[in-house]
């Protein structure tokens, strides 16, 4: 459920977003560049766009082992021997929860997206998903995700997101929303966003 804060917020990213983003060269759907992770509900738009999906129980554990999970360059195929294909959502965790009989059952899988330098939604200069209400989390919040910790919000703020990483844009989200933003985020930093 979304609360009034986070909509709050969405709003001044929004507006913030169509004054600073059209001047940055930069592009935030640069999947090399930044970790692109979604859950299983958020996955249908990439699929549906012929992006495969590789099980953790594919890849050759030993080598992704050896040369590093995050490192998917290391990664390849048992079957196969062959490296990854880009792009791909890969498995990543796999989250277990309990039904009310107490059963243990798949809560929730995590994949992040590998590829060669930009997200295959992002065609001609933008993202060709950017309305769909599926796409993932993680793109709809960049560069400042609100999380939890000890019931208190903690509000993460992406360094990679040059336009947003400007000392009066941060100084105007501490006044509107009386929120220290506490953690800077670099690349390849992992967040779980609640």
């Amino acid at each position: 459920m979304t609360s009034d804060l986070d909509t709050r917020i969405d709003v001044w990213r929004t507006n913030c977003a169509r004054k600073l983003c059209s001047t940055c060269p930069d592009s935030c759907c640069n999947g090399y560049k930044h970790r692109i992770d979604m859950t299983n509900l958020e996955v249908a738009p990439f699929t549906e766009h012929g992006i495969p999906i590789v099980r953790l129980h594919d890849l050759d554990t030993e080598t992704a082992l050896r040369n590093g999970y995050l490192n998917f360059n290391g990664r390849v195929l048992k079957n196969n021997q062959k490296p990854l294909e880009k792009p791909s959502l890969v498995e990543m965790l796999t989250t277990f929860g309990r039904n009310d009989s107490g059963e243990l059952v798949l809560a929730s899988v995590d994949y992040t997206l590998y590829v060669s330098k930009f997200c295959p939604m992002y065609k001609d200069g933008r993202c060709i998903i950017h309305e769909d209400t599926r796409r993932p989390k993680v793109c709809k919040a960049y560069p400042i995700f609100k999380t939890q910790s000890k019931g208190e919000n903690v509000f993460l703020y992406a360094k990679s997101c040059k336009p947003f990483n400007n000392p009066d844009i941060r100084k105007e989200f501490d006044e509107l929303f009386s929120a220290h933003i506490i953690i800077s985020l670099s690349y390849g930093d992992y967040v779980k966003l609640n």
